[in-house]
């Protein structure tokens, strides 16, 4: 007889799979469910994020889902130096998922998972060699490589502060009851992955339904309280100022399990930056017996909330957000089990209560204008970018300027659009660079002109909704077609997109307005035309590049080029 948390979780589960992704089976939903609770226990990701590491099916090796994580980043193509301006040591965290809807935890998928472990591991075993060992599917390999070269890239920046190994094991029934066997062969995985390196950290948990509807339940936002010693009221009630003292402060960080609370910083429009000058001098300031009061010497916070109540000197905050203080934010959390030398040290928050997303964007951009900050940071807050979001709600898509603005309604995830998901569909399909949308995702966006080369206002609206019509259209024939070949669903996806827009107009796509074909989705006899061309010109390319991977093909431009001369040669006979 299962127990309450196993019965809610599957009624939840179902309902959630119908509300959000009906098109999955029940395996396949709880697979998904359980690589999201996972992946959001220690990061922030975004639904792209977390679709990018499952990789369950034929030669997974006992994975469902794997993700690589340098910081708190979600890494998919882009290199470490993306994320590491201004920080000194970094962790590199490999997180493998393996999620069973089955009540109990068994021994045999401990064991090939940990068998996988040893080959991703051992660094004497190339990429190579894994691959004409036919153990591996490309989806998994890739994954492997991603985490490799971030290993080797952190070792010789010097950067590496640790490799985090963490193993969750998901699964319906209750974790609190597994048996000895189980326990014991989690024990060995450990030590096995142990024996990789004497600075690897390792950890098997076991999620069962009470674990997980936890996880889940840390998704919902409640009010958050935050008690201050002093305040000053704007008349309208709109803002305030307040003192605030540091465990106070650190109390409003904190959630009910001694976590930080992640979410409060996804309007954040800055990343941690570790031991800089500036975040030296606050932990300076905070360890100093003698220095003056820590609101003098400290910008303080900004935070805007939808709604803010208040009752003497203690705030009720809904939907908050930190916008401005995330250094000061993160080091308090940090040094939460450090005794201050000043039990009364203060902070200076100022609340903003305003649920118009433009005025939240004008606060944003104003708090965040005096210092540099890193390019793209302040994307989502342009004015082009929430008309996209407009536009796309009106057509029955939720583009998500900011991470997980619809993920967490509930909508359906087939209707959802990231920002990275918009950048590669623009530049493969309306750009004619499938092999630069296969190997970037937020480094597309990196610099001014990289943004402009994706988000142009004088682009007609109506093509960024083609090219996603069209990147979703390629997507579905890729993972339901069983003609298409398993290594090539997400290796090959941006060049048949690229492909099919190739035949439709009658020429390689060289960011040219797409107006002949607004409201166009492929046919499946397009899709298997444009797969089909896009598989010969990869099997004959191949033929001739024996020693090149299938992965550093479709990242590279030669293949592109190859293809691009199919087109031309397949125009030129009439086809």
């Amino acid at each position: 007889m299962g127990t309450n948390d196993e019965h809610l979780l599957r009624v939840s589960l179902e309902t959630w799979r119908v509300e959000s992704a009906p098109d999955l089976a029940e395996d396949e939903f709880f697979e998904f469910f359980s690589a999201e609770q996972a992946l959001r226990a220690i990061a922030n990701p975004d639904l792209s994020d977390v679709q990018s590491g499952l990789v369950d099916g034929s030669g997974d090796g006992g994975v469902d889902a794997i993700y690589v994580l340098v910081g708190s980043h979600v890494m998919t193509e882009d290199p470490p130096q993306s994320f590491l301006a201004g920080q000194d040591q970094v962790d590199l965290t490999l997180l493998l998922v393996q999620a069973k809807k089955k009540r109990g935890f068994a021994e045999t998928p401990l064991q090939k998972l940990a068998d996988t472990l040893s080959d991703i591991l051992d660094l004497s075993k190339s990429l190579d060699l894994l691959r004409v060992s036919g153990l591996y599917s490309a989806i998994l390999l890739d994954r492997i490589s991603v985490f490799r070269a971030c290993w080797e890239e952190l070792v010789q920046m010097g950067k590496l502060s640790r490799v985090i190994v963490r193993i969750d094991y998901c699964a319906i029934g209750d974790a609190q009851r597994v048996s000895k066997g189980v326990s014991a062969r989690a024990t060995n995985v450990a030590h096995r992955v142990k024996s990789y390196g004497s600075s690897i950290d390792v950890s098997v948990r076991f999620l069962g339904a009470a674990e997980l509807l936890a996880l889940h339940r840390k998704r919902r936002r409640p009010p958050l309280r935050l008690d201050a010693l002093a305040t000053l009221e704007e008349d309208d009630a709109s803002g305030y100022v307040a003192l605030v003292s540091l465990e106070a402060y650190r109390a409003f960080l904190t959630d009910e399990t001694g976590s930080e609370r992640q979410y409060l910083y996804e309007e954040n429009v800055r990343d941690f930056e570790g031991d800089v000058q500036v975040n030296r001098a606050i932990q300076e300031t905070l360890s100093d017996d003698h220095a003056p009061s820590f609101w003098w010497l400290n910008n303080g916070i900004t935070l805007v909330a939808s709604r803010i109540s208040r009752a003497g000197k203690t705030f009720m905050i809904d939907d908050a957000q930190i916008v401005n203080g995330l250094q000061t934010s993160r080091l308090l959390f940090r040094a939460a089990h450090v005794s201050i030398p000043k039990p009364n040290q203060t902070l200076l928050v100022r609340l903003i209560a305003e649920s118009d997303a433009t005025v939240r964007d004008r606060v944003i951009r104003s708090t965040n204008s005096q210092t540099a900050i890193k390019p793209g940071a302040l994307l989502a807050t342009d004015e082009f970018q929430r008309q996209l979001e407009e536009f796309f709600r009106v057509h029955g898509f939720y583009y998500e300027r900011r991470k997980n603005q619809y993920r967490d309604s509930g909508h359906p995830l087939e209707r959802i659009v990231t920002v990275t998901d918009l950048a590669r569909a623009v530049r493969a399909i309306q750009g004619g660079e499938p092999d630069v949308a296969r190997s970037k995702t937020w480094s597309l966006l990196r610099t001014p002109s990289d943004q402009a080369r994706v988000f142009n206002p004088k682009r007609e609206l109506k093509d960024y909704l083609c090219v996603i019509q069209v990147q979703r259209a390629v997507d579905d024939f890729m993972k339901t077609d069983p003609a298409v070949d398993a290594q090539y669903r997400v290796n090959l996806k941006f060049h048949v997109s690229c492909s099919v827009m190739a035949v439709k107009r009658r020429g390689w796509p060289s960011n040219a307005g797409l107006s002949p074909v607004h409201g166009w989705t492929p046919s499946r006899e397009e899709l298997e035309g444009a797969y089909a061309m896009t598989v010969d010109a990869l099997q004959t390319y191949m033929s001739s590049n024996a020693e090149e991977s299938l992965e550093r093909i479709v990242k590279g431009p030669r293949f592109r080029e190859h293809l691009k001369e199919l087109h031309r040669g397949s125009r030129r006979r009439g086809r």
